[in-house]
């Protein structure tokens, strides 16, 4: 049943909600799918951050984290003194 067929149910249908699972065919379409939605994005962050977070520990040292951290000091502060 589309979304509109449920809702012109609800709308010409006077003993809709005589029924006890009625309500839940109407709740379940509008807040069963934003709740999906949201578990699926949140987990696919919290993946992507841990999946990103194990990568930069296994393939870079210490040495390299280094030359990177200094290279980007090096460039934000180019940027903030150009502004400045």
């Amino acid at each position: 049943m589309k979304f509109s067929q449920l809702y012109e149910s609800v709308i010409f249908d006077e003993s809709f909600f005589d029924d006890e699972n009625a309500a839940w065919e109407l709740l379940i379409p509008i807040f069963g799918i934003n709740v999906g939605s949201h578990f699926f994005t949140q987990a696919g962050i919290r993946g992507g951050m841990g999946a990103t977070r194990v990568t930069i520990k296994k393939y870079l040292t210490k040495e390299t984290l280094k030359h990177f951290q200094r290279l980007m000091l090096k460039y934000f502060g180019i940027k903030v003194t150009k502004k400045g």
